[in-house]
Order: structure tokens, then C-alpha cells, then sequence
């Protein structure tokens, strides 16, 4: 069995992916891989019951932090966008 630290940090991963996925699912062909950590991450996330919404939160920011940090998540041709350099 899991320690708490562990379970609602593979809770916030989850809250991550989903972060992940609804940011560039509009932009990109991106699709979350059923698998057993996936699972069991997910499991951990809907286990967290008021939580959520803190771990829903903090990984949108993640995200927005990450996108302007690694424009080739958004933009697939080198991060410059259509434009170019």
C-alpha cells in the first residue's frame, strides 16, 4: 500500500496529464495511453475527493508555465510558430 505523499502526488500527476491533454488536444493529435500508471494515477486522483480542485489548479498553471517555456509543445516546426525566426 502507498504512503499519502506518494498517493496524492501520482493524484496530481494525473491532474497534469489531464492538464496536459486538455491544453494541446485542440493543437496537437494527443492522446493519453491506457496503461497500469496511468490507472492507478487516476485512481489516486479520483480518491482525492476535495482535493481536486487544488491538484486541477496547480497543474493548469504547470502547464501555462511549461507552454511558454517549450514552445515546441504548442508549435511542432522548431517553437517559432508559422513565421519562422
Amino acid at each position: 500500500m502507498a504512503g499519502r505523499q506518494t498517493e496524492l502526488g501520482k493524484a496530481f500527476e494525473y491532474a497534469c496529464v489531464k492538464a496536459l491533454y486538455e491544453m494541446y488536444s485542440g493543437v496537437e493529435d494527443v492522446e493519453v495511453e491506457d496503461s497500469a500508471p496511468i490507472r492507478t494515477a487516476m485512481g489516486y486522483y479520483d480518491a482525492s475527493g476535495a482535493k481536486k480542485e487544488d491538484f486541477d489548479d496547480g497543474a493548469r498553471a504547470a502547464v501555462r508555465i511549461l507552454d511558454r517555456l517549450e514552445p515546441r509543445l504548442r508549435y511542432g516546426d522548431g517553437g517559432y510558430g508559422a513565421g519562422g525566426l
